[in-house]
């Protein structure tokens, strides 16, 4: 695998969640700048490259922290930019995310039903508009969603008798617990 370098990072969080993440990377004092942000997106610039091994920071705020490949205007052309900065022969994995009625979802296919290993690098594709997509990879690790976005997609049954079920739900998930 070829190494990834960027001067750029975006990160996924809830939406309206933007000014306690920025609050939250200006408090770690990492020289990170904002560079652009949408509802639910954010990008980060830095005078040094991140790098896949670099990128091991834990912020509370954050669903998902991809070094980020850039900004293109289909899905394909992310898709690609993936493939292509990963150097890999097979295809990797690849997470699809967009903003949809006021939140960011995961997009879930076949592939996302295999859980990813620690230490197995992700590519990520966030549509933020018709011709607006984002490409960025990051390394998954034990405790990271494994979901795309960090949307398990979980839905509530009706005869739940609670938010709480779901929450459960979704830690069983989380954290791969067996029962």
């Amino acid at each position: 695998m070829k190494r990834i370098e960027s001067e750029y990072v975006f990160v996924l969080t809830n939406p309206g969640a933007e000014k306690a993440l920025k609050l939250e990377v200006e408090m770690m004092k990492s020289g990170w700048r904002l560079s652009y942000q949408r509802r639910g997106f954010v990008t980060f610039k830095t005078d040094s490259a991140f790098s896949l091994e670099s990128l091991d920071v834990e912020l509370a705020c954050a669903r998902r922290t991809c070094v980020s490949l850039g900004k293109l205007t289909t899905k394909e052309e992310a898709e690609q930019r993936i493939i292509e900065s990963l150097g890999q022969r097979d295809s990797p994995k690849i997470h699809h995310a967009r903003f949809h009625e006021r939140k960011m979802q995961g997009v879930r296919n076949a592939r996302d039903d295999v859980r990813p290993e620690a230490g197995e690098v992700i590519g990520t594709v966030v549509e933020l508009g018709p011709n607006e997509f984002w490409a960025g990879v990051h390394v998954h690790r034990a405790c990271l969603s494994p979901d795309p976005a960090g949307d398990s997609g979980i839905a509530m049954p009706a005869e739940s008798p609670s938010r709480a079920w779901l929450k459960l739900e979704e830690a069983v998930r989380f954290f791969d617990l067996k029962f």
